[in-house]
């Protein structure tokens, strides 16, 4: 809940994609037990250790790095309940650099379009990095889609985050991502683009002609859920395109409308979907 819930929605998603890369990276075995033993990484912003704690989990030696101590202080009271040893500080990358510190992995995840100056900041995660050491950096897409979803959505409907959290003009295309590693002298081995899962599952069938985005369903009193979202205030019998009931999955996380989904399109199809795509973290249980 709170600041930190759109990441809890995209975390699954994204830490398929980073083990899956340092595990090819170094040559790790994913269905060991601990398959990062013996790595250092550096999670830069990390926030309240979403990222953090999995990968320790996973056996990787994590240092944890933000600038805001009170994120760290959650990070650290949760480290403790769950019985991990994660080195959180109250600091900055450049700090870091500073000491010496180097890195077999560094993390920069939806941080790059908050700094000062972007570049300086790659490079410094760059300079990070041991030799052969993995950089991976994720951020927001300067698209209309992600105005609608990160500002219109996160910040001022649904008020996950406070208004003025991300300034869409600082939102960085991944050309510009690109140049950046090039500058810093990064060699790319992989670049890749997200949504939430189960929205991009919905995508794909919707393009493949099983969801027919103008056909259109009635919402039934009985179908109302509470929580995110509007439909849950609004009279029965309302009838709505399928395009609809997406947009308002998508963009204020209408617990109706994805609940509406999921009937639609079948638990067990998610899931093969989700296998198919290598997504061993994901599976849905249910509505």
């Amino acid at each position: 809940a709170g600041k930190f819930k759109p990441l809890h929605m995209l975390n699954p998603l994204r830490l398929d994609y980073i083990a899956g890369q340092i595990a090819a990276e170094f040559g790790r075995d994913r269905k060991s037990l601990r398959p990062f033993e013996g790595l250092r990484l550096l999670d830069i912003g990390c926030g309240g250790g979403l990222v953090s704690e999995p990968m320790a989990r996973l056996g990787a030696a994590v240092t944890g790095a933000d600038a805001a101590a009170e994120n760290i202080e959650v990070a650290r009271v949760h480290a403790a309940q769950s019985d991990l040893s994660i080195d959180y500080r109250a600091t900055t990358a450049e700090a870091i650099l500073a000491e010496g510190a180097r890195f077999d992995v560094v993390l920069a995840l939806e941080i790059v379009e908050h700094v000062a100056d972007p570049q300086a900041f790659i490079t410094t995660c760059a300079r990070l990095l041991r030799p052969g050491g993995v950089l991976i950096a994720s951020t927001l897409n300067r698209t209309p889609q992600s105005f609608a979803a990160a500002i219109v959505g996160a910040e001022w409907i649904m008020r996950w985050l406070p208004r003025g959290t991300h300034e869409w003009s600082r939102f960085i295309r991944p050309t510009e991502l690109g140049a950046m590693f090039d500058a810093a002298g990064v060699r790319i081995s992989d670049h890749h683009g997200v949504t939430a899962q189960f929205a991009e599952f919905a995508r794909q069938e919707a393009q493949a002609g099983r969801l027919r985005l103008e056909e259109h369903v009635t919402l039934q009193a009985g179908e109302r859920v509470p929580g995110a979202g509007v439909l849950h205030e609004l009279s029965p019998g309302l009838s709505l395109s399928w395009r609809d009931v997406l947009t308002l999955m998508i963009i204020v996380s209408d617990n109706t409308a994805t609940n509406l989904v999921i009937e639609r399109l079948g638990v067990e199809a998610f899931n093969g979907w989700s296998k198919l795509h290598h997504l061993l973290e994901t599976r849905l249980v249910g509505k």
